[in-house]
């Protein structure tokens, strides 16, 4: 017994497989295109937030950076500006005392003149010196005192700027 084959079974059969097969490619190739595109979308998704996120950062840091060095200009600033009001105020109390001296000297040169023996020229001139002398190491002293307190005072602003800024670096590391 022979069978006789339809060629219209026969080729419809082959092109439901061909059919089939086409639909199957297509979904794998579909399934595969999406599993790819996921796993693109995670990976670089993943490499862009974190992309983003870096640029956030660095950004902060820079502008964290930029408020320090303006902050540490102001403090500079200011301890110079208190620094030259001292300067300003020891060079008018020097400026003041040699005046005085001055004028001291001069009377002195005139109570010379009167002197009526060297007895008396040397008991004003002894005097003269004793009281120059005097006077010079206190107004010393007193410069000295000017010169440590402006010493500690101008540099204020820079001391407290590095303090506030070692904490917060220790407390960031």
């Amino acid at each position: 017994m022979t069978t006789k084959i339809d060629p219209t079974n026969v080729m419809k059969t082959v092109q439901d497989a061909v059919e089939q097969t086409r639909a199957t490619f297509e979904s794998f190739t579909k399934a595969s295109s999406e599993a790819a595109q996921q796993s693109y979308q995670q990976i670089f998704g993943s490499a862009q937030t974190q992309m983003q996120k870096a640029t956030v950062d660095a950004q902060k840091g820079y502008e964290e950076l930029a408020k320090f060095q303006k902050e540490t200009l102001d403090a500079v600033t200011e301890s110079g500006q208190l620094f030259a009001k001292g300067a300003e105020a020891m060079g008018k109390r020097a400026a003041t005392f040699a005046q005085g001296a001055m004028e001291q000297a001069m009377a002195h040169a005139k109570s010379l003149m009167s002197a009526k023996n060297v007895n008396d020229v040397m008991e004003l001139h002894t005097s003269f010196l004793k009281q120059t002398y005097e006077k010079t190491v206190a107004e010393a002293n007193a410069l000295q005192t000017m010169g440590v307190k402006l010493a500690n005072e101008s540099i204020v602003p820079i001391k407290s700027k590095a303090e506030a800024a070692v904490t917060k670096f220790v407390k960031a590391a």
